[in-house]
């Protein structure tokens, strides 16, 4: 059965699933922010709230307006902000492209997944809260995390990395005390590796997967350069613990889990139960994805093996502002011929990525 498409959230993501499904479908509808990326796209009927305050009515009024055609629709959670809002749409009957609301609850918040994860026998990095106290003798550094959001509270940051007491006293600052709980910290190594899985489940079976090294990061915590991972002993033990986690909850829908590598071991450190920053390398592995999806035709899946991905719009100013000398600089920007796809420029949609650039700059 076809559905219709209700996707929450404005993100970059959001976009490229929606121009992959907006033919598969006729009525596909977008729950965002003002201003977000996909607010400028030609696709889609948009239901727009100007602060996150605001969103939790404008969920209602969607709500309230199509809850009598509920088994007619395919939520899809696309950025963190809306997983606090799943079980309102499951309480009025809507089908939720996610994992089970008990599960959510978990994987919402950082902290109570590091202890769950821990619960499993699964190694994890150690943390701790923005009001424990931090060694920085030796030159030790930390990073700090939002560990979920909230409607009632915009994190001023996603990730932040702190050098000195005079840092964190400045982070601290940025943030009401009763918030925070709401971030973790977490030791920063000198040999740090980002490696993450991406993949679609169906009812706790896996349909289709790709892991890969994060190369960079455009702002700090957001995917611009990525490879398909290639060191065996890497890929066996996060394909393991993939499984541990299969085998003690209900996986669907889209799933993320990100990984450090660094002198100290192989750690997950974030698990994100909705679409992600590099989903579109994983459509570009499995183009008919998106559709099988929405027509409900969800079978296991054959990859393309894609070896490489780009934003552009992220992955140049990742690079320019690198501290590394300028041939360095010269000699990446000419390397991002070779990368495999690119994400630039849809000559079809043009908008939302320029629209987005230009209000992410704003935003410095």
């Amino acid at each position: 059965m076809k559905k219709s498409a209700l996707l929450l959230g404005g993100v970059l993501p959001a976009v490229h699933l929606l121009r992959r499904i907006q033919g598969d479908t006729n009525n596909i509808h977008i729950i965002a922010q003002k201003n977000d990326a996909i607010v400028y796209s030609k696709y889609g009927t948009k239901y727009l709230y100007l602060n996150p305050e605001d969103c939790s009515s404008t969920i209602s009024t969607w709500i309230e307006k199509h809850k009598e055609q509920s088994n007619e629709w395919l939520i899809i959670p696309c950025s963190e902000f809306f997983i606090q809002y799943i079980g309102t749409f499951r309480d009025n009957g809507f089908d939720v492209f996610a994992p089970p609301s008990h599960a959510l609850k978990i994987f919402y918040d950082k902290s109570a997944l590091y202890t769950w994860l821990g619960s499993l026998d699964i190694e994890i990095a150690e943390f701790k809260n923005l009001n424990d106290k931090l060694e920085f003798s030796n030159k030790k550094r930390y990073i700090v995390k939002c560990a979920k959001a909230s409607e009632e509270f915009t994190a001023p940051f996603k990730t932040k990395i702190i050098n000195s007491k005079s840092d964190l006293a400045l982070v601290q600052s940025l943030i009401p005390n009763q918030y925070w709980d709401y971030f973790v910290v977490q030791r920063m190594f000198n040999n740090n590796k980002s490696i993450s899985y991406g993949g679609v489940w169906n009812s706790g079976n896996e349909i289709a997967s790709v892991i890969v090294d994060q190369i960079r990061q455009y702002p700090q915590g957001i995917t611009s350069n990525i490879k398909q991972a290639s060191d065996a002993e890497d890929i066996e033990v996060i394909r393991k613990i993939i499984s541990k986690i299969a085998e003690n909850t209900l996986l669907h829908g889209f799933i993320e889990l990100e990984f450090i590598k660094n002198e100290s071991g192989l750690y997950p450190i974030d698990f994100n139960p909705r679409l992600w920053g590099w989903s579109n390398f994983l459509f570009y592995n499995f183009p008919t994805l998106p559709s099988s999806i929405i027509n409900e035709g969800i079978l296991l899946l054959k990859s393309k093996h894609i070896k490489s991905w780009s934003n552009i719009w992220r992955d140049i100013p990742a690079i320019i502002s690198s501290d590394i000398p300028l041939v360095s600089k010269l000699s990446l920007l000419s390397s991002l011929l070779t990368v495999s796809k690119k994400d630039f420029i849809n000559l079809k949609d043009i908008k939302p990525e320029i629209k987005g650039t230009l209000q992410q700059l704003k935003k410095g």
